[in-house]
């Protein structure tokens, strides 16, 4: 059930930022106008969706144990992104691709 959930959010998260980098300073009005009307629909089913899912988990853990698994689903993401960050700035600076950023005027 948790991995349900976690995958209908991660689908509905990736949603939401793809509408937010389609956002561009020469939209229209009417353009984004209607992106932010899709940005908030899709928050507001990630709303209902948690409301779901914390039903459906309560049948089978308590309210409080819920709750622990809120925080330590917060707090995994937040170690993942330290260690994530650490190894960034140990392997040096690194283009998109993932390969070592080219230096104009470097013999590489």
């Amino acid at each position: 059930m948790y991995n349900e959930y976690s995958t209908k959010r991660r689908e509905l998260r990736r949603s939401h930022d793809q509408l937010r980098r389609s956002a561009t300073p020469t939209m229209t009005d009417d353009q984004a106008r209607d992106n932010l009307k899709q940005i908030i629909a899709v928050s507001k089913n990630e709303l209902n969706m948690t409301e779901d899912y914390f039903a459906k988990f309560q049948k089978v853990i308590s309210a409080r144990q819920v709750a622990q698994l809120y925080k330590a689903e917060r707090e995994f993401g937040r170690v993942m992104m330290k260690e994530m960050k650490t190894e960034r700035q140990a392997s040096g600076p690194r283009g998109r691709s993932g390969r070592p950023a080219v230096n104009p005027g470097t013999s590489n």
